[in-house]
Order: structure tokens, then sequence, then C-alpha cells
């Protein structure tokens, strides 16, 4: 498997996990809030953190990131049809085997 499609879905993986982690610390944060209207205690609106954005957006980013990369590593390389090896798209001869690459 080529590096970059192998980097693209750990950053997809990484992605979606640090979204979930932060949309559970949302809801999470926005019950503890509703509990603290709902009781009336004077506790917990201020020793809560802020809502955590720059996460949410640091996740989502690596989300689409991985998935840019994963699709463009699909078109950077193509196979030997003799060695199996892979080369760039615009290389005419396998730089494995030394072979002219057929017509498309």
């Amino acid at each position: 498997m080529r590096t970059s499609k192998i980097i693209g879905i750990i950053l997809v993986i990484i992605g979606v996990i640090l979204t979930l982690i932060t949309i559970t610390f949302i809801i999470d944060y926005v019950g503890h809030i509703k509990f603290v209207e709902t009781h009336g205690a004077n506790y917990g609106v201020r020793d809560t953190p802020p809502l955590p954005i720059i996460p949410l957006v640091f996740g989502i980013g690596l989300l689409v990131f991985g998935i840019v990369l994963t699709i463009k590593a699909k078109n950077i390389y193509k196979k030997c049809p003799y060695c199996t090896k892979y080369s760039k798209v615009e290389a005419t001869i396998c730089r494995f085997c030394n072979k002219d690459f057929p017509k498309e």
C-alpha cells in the first residue's frame, strides 16, 4: 500500500476519533448546564471549561484532509504489468524492470 494513502487513512481515523470525543464533551457540557439551570445550584457553570471549538474544528479538518489525501493517492501511481511494482503515472518506463508501459 502506498504511504500517502496510509497517512490519509490514519488522518481520517484520528479526525473521526477527535471529532467524536469533542462532540461527546459538548453534549456533556450542555447537559451539565441544563442540570445547573434545573436544580438551581450555585456551582457548575464557572467550573466547567469553555466549549471545545478548536478541537472540533481540528478534528473535522483532519477528517477532510485525510479524505482528500486518500482520494488523491489513487491517481499518483500505476502498476507495472510486468513486475507488478508501482511507478508514477507520468512514467513511460518502469524504474524497476526497465520495460515500457503499454500505451493507454
